[in-house]
């Protein structure tokens, strides 16, 4: 491995073929991983496929350096349980997207929707099973939403956020918006550099991914908030 410290001074890079933009991490650690050499030339993978950032427990990192990324709810084998986020269940169906012109051109865009009542006949729909499916993004401050609070651990009085850095194959994901909250996908930018709805990709097979590097960042927990006055 060798050690990279994130720097605030290159907020963005681009990557892969056809070309997408990623965000570098800031205020990040960022360790890199080995990879066979022989599959990296193979596949191109430097060359044609997109960066993007996995959540990752720092309990599971050896398994997932070992064996690839698992999907949420897995048990690796060292017996640790891959955290789940509060996505519901069957809560949500997604739906085709409207193309606009902004949007890559190369993936499928869908949208999360409350879910539709069964025997739904608008004939676009489909359930959404969020632990079927990897969730990547091109950044890191997506993973940093409180839904992913599960992936998060306190330790020595610090907050511990960790996610891998991977390459992912450039034309085996579909990009998805409103699964996160509604205000911020209305009008709060999580990254300025991005808008909401290409924030969130999704795949459901592991074999499309190559773990490049792991990142990690150290804070102070967040303040509590204070309580709430009782009178008046």
């Amino acid at each position: 491995m060798f050690l990279q410290r994130l720097l605030p001074r290159c907020p963005s890079g681009v990557q892969g073929q056809p070309l997408m933009m990623y965000a570098i991490p800031q205020n990040y650690v960022r360790f890199g991983v080995a990879t066979d050499p022989r599959m990296i030339e193979h596949n191109n993978v430097f060359e044609k496929n997109h960066v993007s950032y996995y959540p990752v427990h720092p309990a599971t990192i050896r398994n997932m350096i070992a064996s690839g990324l698992m999907l949420p709810g897995t048990t690796t084998p060292d017996g640790e349980k891959v955290p789940k986020t509060p996505f519901s269940e069957g809560r949500f169906s997604i739906v085709p997207d409207e193309p606009k012109p902004y949007k890559n051109p190369h993936n499928k865009h869908f949208r999360a929707e409350f879910r539709h009542p069964e025997k739904c006949m608008c004939g676009a729909c489909q359930d959404f099973l969020p632990s079927n499916f990897f969730f990547t993004s091109p950044t890191i401050k997506y993973l940093e939403h409180p839904n992913y609070r599960p992936y998060w651990v306190k330790y020595q009085g610090k907050m511990v956020r960790c996610a891998f850095q991977v390459r992912q194959k450039q034309d085996a994901y579909n990009i998805l918006w409103r699964t996160t909250d509604k205000t911020i996908c209305n009008s709060k930018l999580m990254d300025p550099f991005f808008r909401n709805d290409e924030l969130e990709y999704f795949t459901a097979d592991a074999r499309n991914f190559v773990v490049t590097g792991l990142c990690i960042s150290i804070t102070d927990l967040p303040t509590p908030a204070p309580p709430a006055n009782a009178e008046g």
